[in-house]
């Protein structure tokens, strides 16, 4: 039986890119993917202005719950931008994660707590809103700054195979659920 894996999109919802990430991870994971937008109620037709506004005005808490009340089985997360930021607060809020990949998550910097999970992030090194490194150090966490890259870095090729393999890789050290 595979492991499970969930992705969790970035503000603007299901994109072709993701079709990579998938491509790659879906012969060793059976794989459930969430539209960020989707979870928080957010309509498709908003910029991302606005989604983003409705995001930090109850739109990640509303994500939360709605990710918590579909997923109870321990899980592994793949998730992107916002998406990293409503895997990090299900975690806490009791989602059961072995591991949580989070690319671009600029929103963990304001984050106090750390889930009990192994926590893997990157940033784009040019990524303004990145969190600080004293943040990485005093949270304990795992952490990658991808030279001259940006925000977006998440969206390129190279990058999507790369972490791909760290995921795939990590199934290794995985017990197998029953």
């Amino acid at each position: 039986m595979k492991p499970r894996l969930i992705i969790i999109s970035d503000i603007h919802g299901l994109d072709g890119w993701l079709d990579r990430y998938i491509s790659q991870l879906n012969q060793h994971y059976e794989i459930e993917v969430y539209d960020s937008r989707h979870l928080a109620g957010i309509s498709s037709q908003l910029d991302e202005d606005a989604a983003h506004r409705h995001f930090v005005n109850g739109g990640i808490s509303k994500a939360v719950n709605h990710l918590m009340a579909k997923d109870r089985e321990s899980t592994d997360v793949l998730a992107f931008s916002i998406g990293g930021t409503i895997a990090w607060k299900a975690a806490l809020a009791g989602l059961r994660l072995r591991n949580l990949w989070a690319v671009s998550s600029t929103r963990l910097r304001i984050e106090t707590k750390v889930p009990a999970t192994h926590v893997n992030l990157y940033y784009g090194s040019d990524d303004p809103y990145a969190p600080e490194l004293n943040w990485f150090h005093d949270k304990g966490v795992y952490y990658q700054f991808l030279q001259d890259k940006d925000h977006l870095v998440y969206k390129e090729i190279d990058f999507t195979a790369d972490l791909s393999e760290k995921i795939i890789s990590s199934i290794k050290q995985l017990p197998m659920s029953s």
